[in-house]
C-alpha cells in the first residue's frame, strides 16, 4: 500500500468563529521569522500536532508539517473542528480533525474516509489516529 500525507487543499471550519480567526492567521511561509518573535502579542500561537503517523496511511490534514499558526486565547480554549477534502490517488477524501481543550493543550482525533470513487481511483484504507496539540 502506498503512503501519502496529503497537503491541505480545502479547509472548512465547523465553528463560525473559527473561520474569522483563521482568516487572520498568517501563512507559515510568509514572515515566519517575524511571527516567531511577535506572534504572542497578536494572540497568534503555533499549534503543534503530536500524533503517530503510519507509513501506509493517507492523512488529509490542516496541520501541514505538523503545525499551523492560529489566533487563539490559551486561557479560554474552545473546541475546534476542521473538515478537509483532498484528491489522493484519484479518490476524493474527507478528513475530520477535532481538537478538544484539556488544560493547556488540546486532545486531538482524526478520522477520514473516501467520499467519491471516480474512475481511476486507487482506494486505500481509512487511518484514524489520536494525539495532542500543544500551544506555543
Amino acid at each position: 500500500m502506498l503512503a501519502l500525507e496529503a497537503p491541505l487543499a480545502k479547509l472548512t471550519v465547523a465553528a463560525g468563529a473559527l473561520a474569522i480567526v483563521a482568516a487572520f492567521a498568517p501563512h507559515r511561509h510568509d514572515h515566519h521569522h517575524r511571527w516567531h518573535h511577535h506572534h504572542h502579542e497578536d494572540g497568534v500561537h503555533r499549534l503543534v500536532l503530536h500524533a503517530n503517523s503510519s507509513s501506509s496511511a493517507i492523512y488529509v490534514t490542516a496541520f501541514d508539517d505538523d503545525y499551523r499558526y492560529m489566533a487563539i486565547d490559551p486561557q479560554h480554549l474552545q473546541v475546534m473542528q476542521f473538515e478537509i477534502t483532498e484528491t489522493v490517488y484519484g479518490c476524493l477524501w474527507q478528513g475530520t480533525e477535532t481538537l478538544i481543550p484539556d488544560g493547556n493543550h488540546y486532545d486531538y482525533t482524526y478520522e477520514d474516509h473516501i467520499i467519491e470513487y471516480p474512475a481511476g481511483c486507487t482506494p486505500t484504507n481509512p487511518t484514524p489516529r489520536s494525539g495532542v496539540v500543544t500551544i506555543e
